[in-house]
């Protein structure tokens, strides 16, 4: 999502907000203006996604979405390009973390606005192995040649362990033990 698009059309956020109304449940993450969907479907409005797939799968001209941590990952670490998100980086996007799998309300939702489900990217639980490390990064950073590349997690759930592993001695916290972390957001945990 490039910011520069904010502007460029007066209504596209507000397309983008009435086209999830139609097709989100109520009360899903993915209503609020900054989530993933929301920025998708604007980005669309101000500049139409191509999608050039064919039958043989899909061209380097393809455009794909991906979050932050995933298009590091692509760039810094892979041995093979791959937009690969996780279960929570995915979640504000329209996942459903119950079903694993992106729900049919949010592909008629892109398909009514002419994205090409193939946009998504492929969700892992966090911690799946997702691929290599990059000869590239192994050579310019001494990281061993047969590091795996694994599924993330979202910057509040990665300090709540962080945080509960460190102060516990090494262990998830007991029931009724709360942890704050203020990153993107304020969370409580």
């Amino acid at each position: 999502y490039d910011i520069t698009h904010t502007h460029a059309t007066s209504d596209a956020g507000a397309k983008a907000k009435e086209c999830i109304d139609k097709f989100a449940p109520l009360n899903h993450a993915t209503r609020a203006n900054t989530s993933a969907l929301s920025k998708l479907l604007h980005y669309h409005y101000c500049s139409p996604i191509k999608s050039s797939k064919t039958t043989e799968g899909k061209s380097d001209k393809d455009e794909v979405l991906a979050h932050q941590s995933e298009y590091a990952a692509n760039l810094m670490f892979l041995s093979k390009p791959e937009y690969v998100s996780d279960w929570h980086n995915a979640l504000k996007l329209g996942y459903d973390v119950k079903e694993l799998k992106y729900p049919s309300w949010l592909k008629n939702c892109l398909a009514e606005v002419g994205i090409s489900e193939e946009v998504l990217p492929q969700v892992v639980a966090p911690g799946q192995s997702i691929g290599t490390i990059s000869k590239s990064c192994h050579e310019k950073y001494g990281i061993p040649k047969d590091a795996v590349v694994v599924g993330g997690t979202t910057d509040s759930n990665a300090a709540f362990v962080a945080a509960a592993v460190g102060g516990s001695g090494g262990g998830l916290p007991s029931y009724g033990t709360a942890v704050t972390s203020l990153g993107s957001t304020l969370a409580i945990k």
